[in-house]
């Protein structure tokens, strides 16, 4: 089709944003996780010294 190209160079431009985002939220997901984690193991060493 005469539009393929077209679609084709619009979806590999969008490609390194969609890309990013998905990064930025997986990077969101393990920062909380992470800070759960921290938290949950700064409590129970709390809990352990009393």
């Amino acid at each position: 089709p005469p539009g393929a190209d077209k679609v084709a160079i619009i979806a590999l431009a969008s490609l390194p944003y969609s890309y990013c985002q998905a990064l930025c939220i997986i990077d969101t997901i393990l920062h909380k996780l992470f800070c759960a984690a921290t938290a949950a193991a700064a409590s129970t060493k709390t809990v352990n010294s009393n």
